[in-house]
């Protein structure tokens, strides 16, 4: 009985250091809780309207952004009330370029969104460069992004590599993960020198490794900082016919949260097949054939 308890208090030490381990991986360097009045201007600004497909609806009118409940809400919404702007539908959105960028680590953010045809919210980063740095050569990182009433959404990474060469499965540049719809779901990236790995709801969903050693623009995303853009869209190219009789929609985001390695504790090494591609190598299968 006595070796049944001392082993059962072993395993539990052996538990609570392997725990604790894990929640010492990362400090939490930054959040926003969005629990005031209005989001913090010094980290985030309203996206202004341009010509990118995910642009033409941006709208600054208070009508499309809320503080509600611990939420920053983002609507899109059809045009009745701004008759001096031409556009049909308005959207709004935020970032946190030039004010924000996040380094080498894990941004996390907790949201729920409505779902509608045409509707299309996104989570996602850019490079926190100057505009000599055309798209896509310096990287874009989907954290999330949901369209039409598919029961799933996007992870997804750009590149000169994936795009304008069209390699998009050497390594694999996207994955859809399934989301709780109508509820909060916690969707994550986790930024290396080699590699970017996706999250949703905790669960490890896709691993971009840098393959190659990068070639070809590959894997740009160790070469700079990304700022986070938070928006509500409307339209797009999969997503052609907008249905007005669910507008307005929302994208509600309940917080953003960046952390990094800790320093200053045991770094838990990443597991070896998500720091490398590797291609499958099948054994060869002697055929033996009839000589009839």
């Amino acid at each position: 009985m006595r070796k049944c308890t001392l082993l059962l208090m072993v395993c539990c030490c052996l538990m609570g250091v392997a725990t604790a381990q894990e929640h010492r991986r990362y400090a939490l360097m930054w959040h926003d809780e969005f629990e005031g009045e209005t989001f913090d201007k010094t980290v985030w600004s309203k996206i202004w309207r341009g010509r990118a497909d995910w642009m033409i609806h941006m709208s600054s009118n208070e009508r499309l952004y809320a503080m509600e409940n611990g939420d920053l809400v983002l609507r899109g919404m059809v045009n009745d009330f701004l008759p001096n702007d031409t556009a049909d539908f308005l959207t709004g959105g935020v970032w946190s370029r030039n004010r924000k960028a996040f380094g080498f680590g894990r941004v996390e953010v907790r949201a729920k969104f409505d779902v509608a045809q045409g509707f299309w919210p996104a989570i996602w980063m850019m490079p926190d460069v100057n505009q000599s740095v055309n798209w896509p050569y310096g990287g874009e990182i989907d954290i999330m992004e949901h369209f039409r009433d598919n029961p799933y959404v996007n992870n997804t990474v750009h590149s000169h590599y994936t795009y304008h060469l069209g390699k998009r499965n050497r390594p694999s540049h996207v994955a859809y993960p399934k989301y709780n719809e109508g509820e909060y779901n916690t969707y994550g990236v986790e930024r290396f020198h080699d590699s970017l790995v996706f999250f949703v709801n905790g669960k490890r969903t896709l691993n971009y490794p840098r393959y190659r050693n990068g070639v070809d623009g590959q894997f740009p995303f160790d070469l700079q900082d990304y700022y986070l853009i938070l928006d509500a869209q409307l339209g797009r190219d999969r997503s052609p016919s907008i249905d007005t009789a669910k507008l307005p929609v929302a994208l509600r985001i309940d917080y953003v949260r960046y952390y990094e390695v800790d320093t200053k504790t045991d770094v838990i090494p990443e597991p070896k097949d998500y720091q490398q591609y590797t291609r499958k190598r099948y054994k060869f299968r002697k055929t033996v054939v009839n000589a009839k």
